[in-house]
């Protein structure tokens, strides 16, 4: 079974190295690693690109490209209300608190 891991970042290159690093020595390796940056301005998107090259089970999202996605399921009614409700409101919660 695919899991996916969400890693959310807004200047917190101090710890990306060791979660990210941490991830990828995990014995179990069917997993994808989604990372949500709100566009970080301390090295961190440097060491997400990093692990993004190096390893395709990392990928960049960022959370403007996120809210895009999640409004245009929600436009064509691929994604019930309360589902895309909880979304917007972490997107606006991870937004607040960085």
């Amino acid at each position: 079974m695919k899991i996916s891991i969400a890693v959310p970042s807004y200047n917190y290159a101090r710890f990306l190295e060791a979660c990210l690093g941490s991830i990828k020595q995990q014995d179990y390796i069917n997993y994808e690693v989604l990372i949500a940056d709100g566009g970080s301005d301390d090295g961190s998107l440097e060491i997400i690109r990093h692990y993004c090259d190096e390893d395709d089970r990392f990928q960049l999202i960022s959370t403007e490209i996120m809210v895009r996605q999640i409004l245009f399921l929600r436009h064509f009614n691929k994604l019930p209300v309360i589902f895309y409700a909880f979304l917007m409101l972490m997107i606006v919660i991870f937004a607040k608190m960085h």
